[in-house]
């Protein structure tokens, strides 16, 4: 290789790291798990997959969430992945912080099983992702052989029309 090329391999390969860094995948596949960590990946996983936390709350010696943003929470039980939480600014302790880490977290367009629900109608979330929920109300649950997954879904009222839209969801692993 020529010494002019080597430079030219050195800034094709910069230019091309940050679209490596940005590639994570932000989709939750409930029966497989959540932005590419699956279900029963130890905290060590986790944190090689998704990066350094925003932070950690231990509710007991088995029990650890590990939060991320402001938004997400992955629950470690006997350190293992069993429980995802989405709601946004579900930390309260986070709400009034400058969170200047991990804010791809709160900003990523969060999909499901590779569809973008989030902020979508009841009527609309029940097509997109295939399933009976029943009426529209501010809860809704569904579950599959392998987790329990419970939605979301805060209401705006706009004249006489009550909107349900998703804005949270929370998944259990069950096996």
């Amino acid at each position: 290789m020529k010494p002019g090329e080597y430079m030219r391999v050195i800034l094709i390969f910069l230019l091309m790291l940050p679209l490596s860094l940005s590639a994570q995948s932000w989709d939750i596949v409930p029966d497989e798990g959540v932005f590419g960590v699956r279900w029963t990946a130890s905290e060590a996983e986790l944190i090689e997959t998704l990066g350094e936390p925003n932070g950690y709350f231990e509710l007991s010696r088995f029990r650890k969430m590990v939060y991320y943003g402001k938004s997400h929470s992955f629950l470690l039980i006997n350190n293992q992945l069993k429980g995802y939480y989405f709601l946004e600014h579900n930390h309260s302790n986070m709400l009034n912080e400058s969170v200047a880490k991990n804010q791809q977290f709160d900003q990523a367009v969060v999909t499901i099983s590779g569809k973008s629900v989030f902020d979508e109608s009841f009527e609309d979330v029940e097509n997109l992702l295939d399933i009976e929920l029943g009426e529209p109300d501010y809860r809704a649950s569904f579950i599959t052989d392998f987790v329990s997954v419970n939605l979301t879904f805060p209401s705006m009222t706009m004249g006489s029309t009550r909107s349900f839209r998703l804005g949270g969801v929370e998944i259990k692993y069950e096996l």
